[in-house]
């Protein structure tokens, strides 16, 4: 198994079981908080005393408690094996860019030296931090609106981060090698800009409406 297989395995797998724990959580919080209101509702209407919590006496409600609970410690989990895994991943990445005998995957080719063609079998963080400015800073506008696509946009997200650069360069051949890789940082610089814009925004939209987010 290959290092980049290997960092496919650390990062996937928790990903998934992230969006598994994620979605579990948030239904059994829902469906218990919709059981909650149905017994204040008995409640308000003199139906049960207001010290009887029926909904919490109910088999469904202690059954979702624990599917929630369970949910919550696998989400935990899952985040603690993502950060492991985006450590190991970092650690597999540069020792494949030092290793120059190890085998690139790519194909021969005879337009690119031996670090150019290990630099765009590398991880395109420049993808997995915004895959839509990443496509569209390369010109993969079907790519770029894939990652809209619910669902659909977890493949891009993945398939963008393990093997964007080499796809951006098979559509973007006709520049050159040096100017690709510009153009490679340039990306990452507009995502740092986007994230600087959208905690500004936000911290604008907290102050304006403080109820609605709860501070």
């Amino acid at each position: 198994m290959t290092n980049k297989q290997k960092i496919k395995l650390f990062i996937s797998i928790p990903i998934v079981a992230l969006i598994i724990s994620i979605s579990g959580w948030i239904i059994t919080k829902l469906y218990l908080t919709r059981l909650s209101i149905g017994s204040n509702i008995l409640i308000q209407a003199g139906i049960t005393a207001p010290n009887v919590k029926l909904a919490e006496t109910t088999p469904m409600f202690e059954l979702l408690t624990k599917y929630n609970l369970t949910f919550y410690v696998l989400l935990i989990l899952s985040l603690l094996a993502l950060v492991i895994g985006f450590i190991v991943s970092l650690v597999l990445s540069n020792g494949s860019s030092k290793n120059k005998k190890k085998d690139t995957g790519l194909q021969p080719s005879t337009t690119l030296t031996r670090n150019d063609q290990i630099y765009l079998n590398n991880l395109s963080w420049g993808a997995f931090f915004c895959p839509l400015i990443w496509a569209l800073g390369n010109k993969l506008y079907i790519w770029a609106i894939a990652s809209l696509v619910p669902f659909l946009n977890l493949y891009v997200w993945l398939k963008l981060f393990f093997d964007g650069r080499q796809i951006a360069w098979e559509n973007n051949k006709q520049i050159d090698f040096s100017a690709f890789k510009t153009r490679q940082k340039t990306i990452v610089w507009l995502n740092i800009l986007f994230y600087i814009l959208a905690i500004c925004a936000f911290y604008k939209f907290c102050q304006y409406y403080p109820p609605f987010v709860g501070v």
